[in-house]
């Protein structure tokens, strides 16, 4: 923050996970290794991301059955594209793409309308939400859920 004094919390958070390595492990490691030299030098926010499951739309909160609306925020200047991918376990290594849309406007709301969940078997699966903007810089948001068919 003390590089870029306009940047807020929720884009230095973004900068953190977009600058980490990747650490391979069967344990849940985050973003991965913090690499402050390399979070310096990004000099303007990526896309923020926030992946929700509203607890009024389901039963119990993350527990999801049948064909489900998608909802959070994809916000950031020249965002181009974004992704809704999901993936059995708390700590996945290999993801399923739910869907990819190309835009260049921020987007709030409805992501996904109707992903039917009797496509997976019942179990723990993480959603996950990513944004990418024309440098190519992603950001994403993780929710974990539980399917009951």
């Amino acid at each position: 923050k003390s590089q870029n004094p306009g940047l807020k919390l929720d884009d230095v958070r973004n900068i953190m996970r977009f600058s980490a390595k990747k650490i391979n492990s069967s344990y849940n490691l985050g973003a991965g290794l913090i690499q402050a030299d390399k979070a310096v030098q990004i000099k303007n926010s990526i896309p923020r991301t926030f992946l929700k499951i509203l607890e009024d739309q389901y039963p119990t909160l993350n527990e999801l059955t049948g064909i489900i609306s998608i909802q959070g925020s994809v916000i950031g200047s020249d965002i181009v594209s974004y992704e809704i991918t999901i993936a059995s376990g708390t700590n996945p290594s290999s993801w399923d793409l739910i869907a990819h849309y190309n835009t260049n406007f921020m987007k709030k709301g409805v992501l996904h309308r109707a992903y039917d969940t009797h496509d997976k078997a019942n179990g723990i699966y993480t959603l996950r939400l990513t944004a990418k903007n024309s440098r190519g810089e992603l950001s994403y948001d993780d929710a974990l859920i539980k399917i009951v068919n």
